[in-house]
């Protein structure tokens, strides 16, 4: 031992088992057949062991390196991540185990651009916003989460759950389940969930509550009625009008307005409908539901 300390100042190179050592310390391996036990092994100690000795560790310390062969049962603030046995590191504040993986707050900047998240996840993660905003933004789009759970896309403040800005490009949503196609609506179920329809097949017929007679000019009659529609979507408007036969001639119109108030019978939101019938005396005219679908053809959209 006295030549190895005297050959460490003269050279300020420790060398075992090697007479060139090309570092500060250089180990060299004994044997190399198996036949004795290889490595180096750092001081073992328990928990408590290593806690006990708090006030022995600062700055200057900083990568000590022990082994903990079990947990310390009252951890102090140096000793709080010696949880289980292994190798602990010294970081001048606490110990730290080797190999282990930390979670840690994400308020870290650099100026370069030198960190890259990627690779495999390993376990999984959670992020607390604590009332702060996530945000992705590009060179042409913006994705937002903020404090009260509301996600944006296209947009740094939505107003709704889920807010889609895609300026004044057409398509800004696409949904493929396998029931898509070019025609299809988007029909919710009692519980929310959305799927593709076809617009062909059977639909519901709303038949009208008759309302009140208002007599016209000689023996016409105008008959209200009305119909109320409680489920969105688009609607096909073709009543059948009856007008009765006037031996004096006709020159007037029928015009009927359509309304989406309860309340009121008129709306300026649907413009007046208008069915001329020829001036001349005549049979009764009757307008059906085939021929009101060709000449008069009504979307209603209930939103």
């Amino acid at each position: 031992m006295a030549a190895l300390f005297f050959s460490a100042t003269l050279f300020a190179q420790v060398g075992i088992n090697n007479s060139t050592p090309k570092a500060t310390m250089d180990i060299a391996a004994k044997t190399t057949d198996g036949s004795k036990p290889e490595g180096l092994i750092a001081p073992r100690l328990t928990g408590d062991q290593i806690k006990s000795a708090d006030a022995q560790y600062g700055s200057s310390q900083k990568g000590a390196v022990i082994y903990a062969t079990v947990a310390v049962n009252s951890p102090s603030t140096k000793t709080a991540n010696i949880t289980s046995e292994g190798y602990y590191y010294f970081d001048g504040s606490l110990w730290k185990k080797l190999g282990e993986v930390y979670t840690a707050d994400n308020g870290l900047s650099v100026a370069a651009n030198n960190i890259v998240l990627g690779g495999n996840l390993l376990q999984s993660s959670t992020i607390t916003n604590n009332g702060k905003v996530l945000q992705i933004a590009g060179s042409s789009s913006t994705t937002v989460f903020d404090a009260s759970g509301m996600v944006g896309i296209g947009t740094s403040s939505p107003s709704t759950k889920l807010e889609i800005n895609n300026g004044n490009t057409a398509g800004a949503i696409k949904i493929v389940d396998g029931t898509q196609g070019a025609g299809k609506f988007l029909v919710s179920d009692a519980n929310g969930v959305g799927t593709w329809k076809d617009t062909t097949g059977s639909a519901t017929i709303i038949n009208s509550t008759a309302g009140a007679s208002t007599q016209l000019d000689v023996s016409m009659k105008y008959v209200g009625a009305s119909a109320i529609v409680n489920t969105p979507g688009y609607y096909i408007i073709s009543p059948r009008l009856i007008t009765d036969k006037n031996t004096s001639g006709c020159s007037q119109y029928i015009a009927y307005n359509l309304s989406k108030s309860s309340t009121t019978n008129l709306n300026e939101a649907f413009f007046a409908q208008d069915v001329h019938m020829a001036a001349g005396p005549g049979s009764t005219i009757l307008f059906t539901h085939q021929i009101l679908l060709i000449s008069l053809l009504v979307l209603i959209i209930c939103l």
